[in-house]
């Protein structure tokens, strides 16, 4: 199994967006990317637009690539418009957009079902249920609730598994682990993590400690050696320009356990391109007109 980020918050834009090559053919996770609309009082900049095209590029070349595609939730940087025409002959795993949603979410989710009516070659609400695809197992898990929202946003976990090891994508719960979307993971025993992580651009001080204080103890449960050897953490933490020093302790943790934790950028080999977290930064840099 080859696991390829082509997006991310570390990467310049919005985005979780995932390539899962394996026996049973590639699979693209969230096809989408965005940008924040305000930051710091601020438009997105001139450079965050560029590198958005650009990731936008990389997805459509990638949806070209996979024979199966799946949809975690209807959040515009998970699930993009500009790919309609892409679906043409793909296998659709979708979040089921009867599965509480709230109002917005539901009418993209029907909005991609009605423009893209005839050219997948299925359409499966994959909430809660398992699949098989030649020697591949997908797993999705109850739709889990991101509890740090007023209006809760339901979206749906992965687990894929082949004979050469088991992933797990966490979707956009925001770093929040409810105790049975833990007995699912442990009980599959993934040994690679792609993990949505918590928002910290928005905590400081004894907040930013007391609302991060479950994800730790999360972490832990999570991070088991001798199982989990790589992790990824990016898409909500990563859109805070001090997002080490917030979760350092997961980052001690995972040293102790001999755990290799990235963000999607490091485990593509680039540096770092917190493009939204230093936007006041490239408005100073590169001021636009």
């Amino acid at each position: 199994m080859k696991i390829t980020p082509l997006a991310a918050e570390s990467m310049g834009t919005r985005s979780m967006a995932t390539f899962v090559e394996c026996e049973g053919g590639n699979l693209l996770i969230d096809p989408g990317a965005g940008l924040a609309a305000n930051r710091f009082h601020l438009t997105p900049h001139p450079l965050e637009k560029w590198r958005l095209d650009k990731h936008m590029e990389r997805i459509r070349l990638f949806f070209e690539k996979a024979k199966t595609i799946v949809i975690t939730c209807f959040h515009s940087d998970h699930c993009y418009d500009e790919t309609i025409g892409s679906y043409r002959g793909k296998m659709v795993f979708m979040q089921n957009p009867n599965s509480g949603l709230i109002a917005k979410r539901r009418r993209k989710a029907f909005h991609l079902i009605h423009s893209i009516q005839g050219l997948p070659r299925d359409i499966v609400f994959m909430n809660n249920r398992s699949f098989e695809i030649g020697n591949v197992m997908i797993h999705f898990a109850k739709p889990v609730h991101n509890t740090a929202r007023l209006e809760k946003e339901p979206v749906v976990p992965v687990i894929i598994k082949d004979k050469t090891g088991t992933f797990f994508y966490s979707s956009n719960i925001e770093g929040h682990f409810d105790t049975t979307l833990l007995k699912w993971i442990s009980r599959h025993q993934p040994d690679f993590l792609y993990i949505d992580g918590p928002p910290t651009f928005n905590r400081s001080g004894s907040e930013a400690a007391s609302g991060l204080k479950p994800f730790f103890q999360n972490m832990e449960l999570l991070f088991k050696p001798g199982t989990v050897k790589n992790v990824i953490l990016d898409h909500h933490g990563t859109r805070d320009i001090h997002f080490r020093k917030k979760l350092e302790s997961v980052y001690h943790l995972a040293e102790r356990y001999g755990i290799l934790i990235q963000t999607a950028a490091e485990y593509r080999g680039e540096e770092l391109n917190l493009l939204e977290a230093r936007r006041q930064q490239l408005y100073k840099d590169e001021p636009v007109s």
